[in-house]
């Protein structure tokens, strides 16, 4: 097994980054976003989001200060099967189904002073749109 396919794997062993790669299946966030929908210390998020990046399933994209992540679809066949798979059970969890209401919730709130990505709005066409065209990127 070269690095690459052993971090792939690294990036699913820990809980926090699980429900980081479920929020950003919605499309992308910055970290103080998936901070505040987590209710984790900005550290914590970094540091996990370096994993992803490290293991190529998450790349940023900068915006003036802010820097957007999203899901990176793998080169590998075999692991874009496995990632679309992990992400369709993680969709279908209580906890994390809780996180994404929390994550529209903030973006969707007039008085947060985060950055809004364009992928957002405040319907729940939209929701289904993000979904259906992360599922069309992931085929």
């Amino acid at each position: 097994m070269t690095k690459q396919e052993w971090l792939f794997f690294i990036a699913f062993t820990d809980e926090t980054r699980l429900r980081i790669l479920n929020l950003l299946s919605y499309g992308e966030a910055c970290i103080n976003l998936i901070c505040e929908t987590l209710k984790q210390p900005q550290p914590k998020i970094s540091r996990h989001i370096s994993v992803l990046k490290e293991a190529k399933l998450v790349r940023g994209r900068r915006d003036g200060k802010w820097i957007h992540y999203r899901l990176v679809k793998p080169e590998n066949p075999y692991f874009a099967e496995i990632l679309k798979n992990i992400l369709s059970w993680l969709s279908q969890q209580d906890e994390l189904k809780h996180d994404i209401k929390e994550f529209f919730k903030i973006i969707t709130s007039p008085e947060k002073k985060l950055p809004k990505s364009n992928i957002f709005v405040k319907t729940d066409t939209r929701i289904k749109e993000c979904k259906k065209e992360l599922e069309i990127f992931l085929l």
